[in-house]
């Protein structure tokens, strides 16, 4: 696939016209991720999309269906996210080494989410949920 990029974001367009952000390169406290680039849907977020970002909250849109696997690795500032419910795959270690981070609301869904914050923080403060939820 050919890399794009904007001021903030790298992403992909796959073969079905959808966007998969594969990278971030600003440097805001909160990022509000799009619901559109380039006039095509972003569905995905690719692994390590936001290495090491210093965000403290992330918007996602509604029209995310996949977080990678360590989406949000290193992210030492998130304090915490919300998930929409068109979220159904969390990839292994997408919030892990995010140390600050202290809620993650899930709406009613079934996910199955593999991750770990880091290897000392294996839990969360808070957990908003109302559907199934598995984490190892």
């Amino acid at each position: 696939m050919v890399l794009y990029s904007t001021e903030d974001f790298q992403y992909e367009i796959t073969d079905f016209g959808t966007v998969i952000i594969v990278g971030y390169n600003g440097n805001e406290k909160i990022i509000k991720i799009p619901e559109t680039i380039s006039g095509c849907i972003v569905t995905s977020l690719g692994d390590f999309a936001f290495n090491e970002c210093t965000a403290t909250n992330i918007i996602l849109p509604n029209t995310l269906t996949k977080i990678g696997c360590s989406t949000f690795f290193k992210c030492k500032s998130l304090e915490s996210i919300e998930i929409p419910e068109t979220v159904t795959s969390i990839g292994d270690a997408a919030f892990f080494e995010c140390t600050k981070l202290k809620s993650i609301k899930i709406p009613k869904m079934q996910i199955v989410i593999l991750c770990k914050t880091s290897k000392k923080h294996k839990k969360y403060t808070k957990f908003y949920f109302s559907g199934m939820l598995l984490i190892s």
